[in-house]
């Protein structure tokens, strides 16, 4: 290892730290907006059981963090990839399926999460 590759990663790692935004991985920063309507969810709809949004929202919204934090570890990812898939569920498990826009909101949140969450994998380039 050469003093420069050594003086580069300890640099990437500083930025990273510093919270330079050239250095978050877009498809994160994606995630935690997605996180944050998920919260605030329950304020433009109108079906009664949409207490899933708001704690479903608060772990999508931390697991994005850590992996903004972290660079995009595939374990955070893959965290990501459950939260979006419990958020898919929601709506037959929280019996709201019938009210359309507390459905399609979990859905497409859902989704979104899990394939932004897997760009996040794909992109590591890790096995």
């Amino acid at each position: 290892m050469t003093v420069q590759t050594v003086s580069r990663t300890t640099h990437d790692a500083l930025a990273i730290r510093a919270g330079d935004p050239a250095t978050r991985p877009w498809h994160d920063q994606i995630n935690l907006v997605i996180a944050m309507v998920v919260v605030l969810t329950p304020l433009w709809t109108t079906a009664e059981l949409v207490s899933w949004f708001v704690p479903l929202g608060v772990i999508g919204f931390l697991v994005a963090v850590w992996a903004l934090v972290t660079s995009s570890s595939r374990d955070s990812e893959k965290a990501m990839i459950a939260v979006g898939a419990v958020l898919c569920a929601t709506p037959w498990l929280g019996g709201f399926s019938t009210h359309a826009g507390a459905a399609w909101t979990a859905w497409i949140a859902g989704v979104a999460l899990m394939v932004f969450a897997a760009v996040g994998i794909i992109r590591s380039g890790r096995p």
